[in-house]
């Protein structure tokens, strides 16, 4: 590009799409990364209880609901970790 003056413009060179994640470019997948989980996961688990354990008494459905409802706590908290390691100079 050139200017009036005849002085040649540069132009700064673009930032790099590859390479190491910053930590707020994780933060970003993994919150969406956790909330597609989180429904997916609870839409799962609601139609294996419907289908495997409504109706079969409290004695099944209290223990499938029990491991159900934290069965997404290791998943969130291995995307938590991720997201949450310091930038690498």
């Amino acid at each position: 590009m050139k200017r009036r003056s005849g002085r040649t413009l540069r132009r700064a060179p673009a930032a790099p799409i590859s390479g190491p994640m910053n930590i707020r470019r994780r933060k970003a997948i993994g919150t969406a990364a956790t909330v597609v989980f989180l429904i997916v996961y609870a839409l799962v688990m609601m139609a294996v209880g419907g289908m495997l354990v409504v109706g079969r008494g409290p004695l099944f459905e209290l223990p499938f609901y029990a491991l159900a409802g934290a069965g997404w706590l290791p998943a969130v908290m291995g995307l938590i970790r991720w997201m949450s390691k310091p930038d690498t100079p």
